[in-house]
C-alpha cells in the first residue's frame, strides 16, 4: 500500500512539473530561443532519454538522489548543458515555475545565447534581461529597472 501511495504522490508531482515546465516553454517558443527539455524522474530509476547522453555521469548522479523524491534534468540544445532539479512534493506549481524559468534562462544565457539577454526586457529594448521573481503567489518575469515590466511565466510574447 505505501508503494501506491508513493506512485500516487509522483503522478500528482508530476502533473505540476508539466504544468510548470509548459509554461517555460511557451516563453521559449514565443521568444524563438532554443527549446528546453524537461525529464522526470522517479527516485533513482534510470531514464534512457537523459542518462544515455552522461553515460560516464550517470552513477554519480543516481548515488546524489532522494530515492524517494521526484528529479526533473532540465537541459537545453544543442549542447545539453543540464541542471537537476529536485520536485518536492510540497513544491507548487508556481515553485517549479520559478525554480525552471531561472534554470532555462542560466542554460541558455550560458550556452546557446552566449550571453545574450534572456528574456529581453521589452520595457528597455533588450538591453538587459527579464529576472524571474514572485508577485504574490505567481512565478513573474521582471524588470529590475524603471519604468517598470511584469509578466506572468509563460506570457510572454515578441514585441512587434
Amino acid at each position: 500500500m505505501g508503494e501506491e501511495a508513493d506512485r500516487s504522490l509522483a503522478a500528482v508531482v508530476e502533473e505540476r512539473v508539466g504544468s510548470a515546465a509548459d509554461r517555460v516553454l511557451r516563453d521559449c517558443v514565443a521568444l524563438g530561443a532554443p527549446v528546453p527539455e524537461f525529464v522526470v524522474r522517479a527516485g533513482r530509476e534510470p531514464v534512457d532519454q537523459f542518462d544515455s547522453r552522461y553515460v560516464q555521469l550517470t552513477e554519480m548522479l543516481l548515488t546524489q538522489l532522494d530515492p524517494a523524491g521526484v528529479h526533473v534534468d532540465v537541459s537545453v540544445p544543442p549542447d545539453r548543458s543540464s541542471v537537476t532539479v529536485r520536485a518536492a512534493a510540497g513544491r507548487s506549481v508556481e515553485d517549479l515555475c520559478a525554480e525552471f524559468a531561472e534554470v532555462v534562462q542560466q542554460l541558455l544565457v550560458e550556452g546557446e545565447l552566449r550571453g545574450a539577454a534572456w528574456p529581453p526586457c521589452p520595457a528597455h529594448a533588450g538591453r538587459h534581461p527579464l529576472w524571474v521573481d514572485r508577485s504574490g503567489d505567481d512565478a513573474v518575469w521582471a524588470c529590475a529597472k524603471g519604468p517598470g515590466f511584469s509578466a506572468t511565466v509563460g506570457s510572454l510574447a515578441v514585441e512587434t
